[in-house]
């Protein structure tokens, strides 16, 4: 009879019962900071300093604000859906929903603009009757330029939430048959 939680794991996989919900947030959490900040500093460079004459000093911490925020949302979404479903979790897919995060993280900045009060939609646009507009073309190009660092953000979780978990122990039943 199976229970459908798999008995034996490698030592780069962890059950899903042997996770810690406090210590899965701690890397979410963890999981976009220094790989934003990574980002940005490339960003600067390329752009030859035009991100920090073009955006106030607070709009930094609320890109940052919202990258954590989306890894929390989309990071607990998977593991609650499909984790917890399968009942375990490993390295390589730590990594890809690393870079599955950061790749669609610009489409969710811009779906939550769309969706904003009209308040904040009209602070945001600065007098700019599409903006939206505007920025649509670049997604794309944007999430391809996160994957890096969302793979980055994947070993970080995997380090800082998942690994820390006990490993499954060798099933020994086999010695008894």
């Amino acid at each position: 009879m199976s229970t459908g939680i798999p008995t034996q794991l490698g030592p780069n996989q962890r059950r899903w019962g042997d996770l810690k919900l406090w210590r899965l947030g701690y890397g979410l959490v963890l999981a976009p900071v220094i790989p934003f900040a990574i980002a940005t500093f490339i960003a600067e460079v390329l752009t030859s300093g035009m991100i920090t004459r073009e955006l106030p000093g607070e709009a930094v911490g609320i890109l940052l604000a919202v990258a954590v925020g989306w890894s929390l949302l989309a990071g607990f979404a998977y593991l609650l859906a499909i984790v917890r479903s399968r009942g375990s979790t490993g390295r390589t897919e730590c990594l890809l929903l690393g870079c599955g995060i950061a790749f669609a993280l610009p489409n969710a900045v811009v779906l939550a603009i769309e969706k904003a009060p009209e308040p904040i939609r009209v602070w945001l646009e600065l007098g700019n009757p599409d903006p939206l507009g505007e920025i649509m073309p670049y997604t794309l190009g944007v999430g391809l330029f996160l994957v890096p660092f969302g793979l980055f953000g994947g070993w970080i979780f995997w380090n800082a939430a998942i690994r820390p978990a006990p490993l499954p122990l060798p099933d020994l039943t086999g010695v008894f048959d």
